[in-house]
């Protein structure tokens, strides 16, 4: 299995296990906007993305690192098969924030990837009601490096 940065030779591909992901969260959105934010990522709001998966003729999982203007990063799209998969992306993506003298990551997590964070160092610093959709409550989860 083998980490692998996003790019618009692999970008088909991970848009479409991104917008396949979403629509079991009841989030419609399209292929193009799935290849836009691959593309563009949140600029608007962030530094820099950085979007990796493991593959290994099939995609198995993903995440990205968004950096904000400090020394301060987002986990986002954390989506894996199991927590094997999860503990390579984001030992890998802890690897990158200590490469770079982050002194923060925060994800906002979803009910079953709490425990996960837990047990990688991470801890509770908030919880969010209702945030993406009415229901799913998001816990902060915080880790200093």
């Amino acid at each position: 299995m083998e980490i692998k940065r996003s790019n618009s030779n692999n970008e088909e591909r991970l848009a479409k296990f991104l917008v396949n992901y979403w629509k079991t969260r009841d989030m419609n959105l399209s292929l193009k906007w799935a290849k836009d934010y691959l593309k563009k990522g949140m600029t608007s709001e962030m530094k820099e993305e950085r979007f990796v998966f493991i593959d290994n003729g099939k995609i198995l999982g993903t995440i990205a690192l968004l950096k904000y203007y400090e020394n301060v990063a987002e986990i986002r799209d954390e989506i894996w098969k199991n927590n094997e998969i999860g503990f390579k992306l984001l030992s890998h993506i802890i690897k990158v924030a200590k490469k770079e003298k982050f002194r923060k990551l925060y994800s906002l997590a979803l009910k079953d990837k709490v425990g996960f964070y837990k047990k990688q160092g991470f801890v509770k610093e908030g919880l969010l009601k209702n945030h993406f959709k009415f229901g799913e409550d998001i816990t902060i989860m915080s880790k200093f490096l």
